[in-house]
């Protein structure tokens, strides 16, 4: 008995120590300007360019640097390789065989995300995603709503995956944030804030 459990300690040591020892890099989330880039296709002039660019960072300056890491529902952001975009939130109130709990609501997050990178990557919504209400409470996801497509998965490179996930959420919470965060062992999050308003 002892032995073993020795060894399930020394299992555990060596886990902790690979994953330290593993390069932990820190993946800032920055926002993809599309405005930016239709204009650059339609031949924007690189002077318009820079008054735009001056205007936006004259605004930053104001702002705090927690404020440049929150983004909304629409937004598009780069983190490493891998681009998301949190296209849409809806509430789905389920079916003939399956509904909400009382007092309960199934919030659904559409997304997609773009792996820019040269080899494949594993998604997966469950270690990617996160849902939290107005008082930070983790939401849990739940497998009963009805979804279109599939956020999980190999996402080979250059490759696009989009899909829907669900969260049961309180009926009467009316903003949440959603997090992605796509590096395991990294540091790094995209924080969407989600409102009433934005559902539709």
């Amino acid at each position: 008995m002892k032995g073993n459990m020795k060894g399930l300690i020394g299992i555990i040591l060596l886990l902790v120590l690979t994953a330290v020892g593993c390069e932990v890099s820190t993946t800032e989330p920055v926002k993809v300007d599309k405005q930016k880039e239709m204009g650059a296709q339609e031949g924007t002039s690189v002077k318009e360019d820079v008054k735009e660019e001056q205007t936006v960072e004259d605004v930053k300056e104001e702002q705090t640097v927690e404020d440049d890491k929150i983004f909304k529902v629409g937004d598009t952001v780069t983190m490493g390789d891998l681009e998301f975009t949190l296209n849409s939130v809806r509430f789905d109130g389920g079916g003939e065989y399956s509904k909400p709990a009382e007092g309960k609501k199934w919030l659904v997050v559409d997304c997609t995300v773009t792996n820019n990178g040269a080899e494949p990557t594993s998604i997966s919504s469950m270690l990617m995603l996160s849902l939290y209400d107005s008082e930070h409470y983790s939401q849990k996801m739940t497998l009963l709503a009805e979804t279109k497509g599939n956020f999980d998965g190999e996402l080979g490179a250059g490759r696009t995956l989009r899909g829907e996930v669900a969260y049961e959420v309180d009926a009467s919470e009316t903003n949440w944030e959603l997090i992605f965060e796509p590096n395991l062992f990294g540091f790094g999050q995209a924080i969407f804030k989600l409102d009433i308003s934005d559902i539709q």
